[in-house]
């Protein structure tokens, strides 16, 4: 296997530093004991990043609009499923690179306006 390097993020970075990050970075974990819809995941998605998270984070509606992200449910089991992605890596890279396009018809204006209008018509 091809050497990797990894950066671990415990922290806030300035918004500068971390979207430098990104664009150099081709996978992105989201692995915080609990979230909200974090924009950092819609930046991984959006720039077509390779997305693993946790099954107990509330992106299940981004599944079901089809966007590809790599769910695991526990922490541990982060190695298996990066061994995984680097098996396939190219492969994987170009399922991913399909995000952007998702994320942008998600979170366009017009989109969000019917979802809200549906929502309140319940």
């Amino acid at each position: 296997m091809k050497d990797y390097k990894c950066i671990f993020l415990t922290t806030y970075l300035p918004a500068e530093e971390y979207l430098a990050l990104l664009k150099g970075s081709d996978i992105f974990v989201n692995m915080r004991k609990s979230d909200q819809l974090v924009a950092s995941m819609i930046e991984a998605l959006y720039t077509g990043r390779i997305v693993i998270t946790g099954k107990w984070l509330p992106y299940s509606s981004f599944i079901a609009k089809k966007l590809k992200i790599e769910e695991i449910n526990d922490v541990s089991e982060l190695s298996y499923e990066l061994q995984e992605i680097f098996n396939n890596f190219e492969k994987n890279k170009i399922c991913f690179k399909q995000n952007p396009n998702k994320i942008i018809n998600i979170f366009n204006n017009k989109n969000l306006i019917n979802q809200y209008c549906e929502i309140f018509q319940q």
